[in-house]
């Protein structure tokens, strides 16, 4: 990983929106690692979830939600997350044999 993003490895887990297995953790810039009720969103549907204490997915409570709603960084980080997976879609879609 970069000096920008480092990651933590998790017991694996699946998203509470999608249900994508999921045993990695990156956080950006270098930050400290994932603590409880800390925030994360699954790359593959963008889910927001918060972490408990043994770093398992939970849902968000009202409060969370309300605290979050709008929150520059996630909107960034979710517009990113779409991004990306539409360039992997568009790679799976190229790389496919013609019908």
């Amino acid at each position: 990983m970069s000096k920008y993003l480092s990651e933590t490895t998790t017991i694996p887990q699946a998203c509470l929106g999608c249900g994508y297995v999921m045993d990695r953790i990156g956080h950006v810039m270098g930050g400290r690692g994932p603590q409880a009720g800390d925030i994360s969103i699954c790359i593959k549907c963008g889910h927001i979830m918060a972490f408990t204490v043994d770093l398992k997915f939970r849902p968000l409570t009202d409060n969370e939600m309300l605290s979050i709603a709008g929150n520059p960084e996630l909107v960034k980080i979710q517009k990113t997350r779409a991004t990306v997976m539409l360039m992997e879609k568009l790679k799976l879609e190229k790389s496919k044999p013609p019908e």
